[in-house]
């Protein structure tokens, strides 16, 4: 087994990898906002939300992802506010 240190380590570029990608995720989610607001759409699309939330149903920890996703999601919808 590895020394902790060297697993922390592990997860902290992980951790840089994630806030890098949700950020890119929030400037798609900026660009959605502009869409839909120039299209009169809602901000809610309650299928988009069930497509994402059942990709993670055969996922391991899918448990823990539907949270994470759930809250993903509802800081989208913020952002879109």
């Amino acid at each position: 087994m590895k020394p902790l240190d060297d697993i922390r380590k592990q997860i902290d570029l992980l951790d840089d990898q994630l806030i890098e990608v949700l950020i890119k995720r929030y400037d798609l989610v900026q660009q959605v906002k502009t869409y839909k607001q120039t299209h009169n759409l809602p901000v809610l699309d309650s299928s988009r939300e069930q497509h994402i939330l059942k990709k993670l149903s055969n996922k391991p920890y899918h448990e823990q992802l539907e949270q994470i996703y759930h809250l993903i999601l509802s800081l989208s919808k913020d952002l879109q506010h």
